[in-house]
């Protein structure tokens, strides 16, 4: 692989090293809490109100996620709970009967603490 394409791999893989001349750290670059921004990923309905979903730990340097979800059209985003393990499973308050239509967000977390931004909202039909 040339060089120029391994130190881009490798910084979008989160890896240290500036540019495709710069050596490459073995080792994954300082978590900024101020700048990170969680990754949630791969939300899916496996069953009647809950999602499963996964979501990155930068290499050790989270503890977790705090799991926001609302309604599509809602505006105010849900609590639904820290989860420290990925994959992980949530359950969801359906109002009624039918599948509906969710967004959902992820906050990183730190020594107990939301840092950085939230990912980007994923919409997902939630099974009933």
């Amino acid at each position: 692989m040339p060089a120029e394409v391994k130190a881009a791999v490798d910084r979008l893989r989160g890896w240290c090293g500036q540019g495709a001349s710069a050596p490459i750290s073995e080792e994954p670059c300082a978590l900024d809490a101020a700048t990170y921004n969680a990754k949630l990923m791969d939300p899916t309905s496996p069953a009647a109100k809950q999602v499963r979903f996964k979501f990155s730990k930068a290499y050790g340097e989270i503890e977790g996620i705090n799991l926001y979800g609302r309604k599509t059209g809602d505006t105010t985003w849900v609590n639904l709970g820290r989860f420290n393990a990925t994959p992980a499973n949530a359950k969801l308050p359906l109002a009624n009967g039918n599948p509906e239509d969710w967004q959902f967000q992820a906050r990183a977390v730190k020594d107990d603490i939301e840092i950085g931004h939230p990912s980007p909202s994923m919409s997902v039909i939630v099974r009933s």
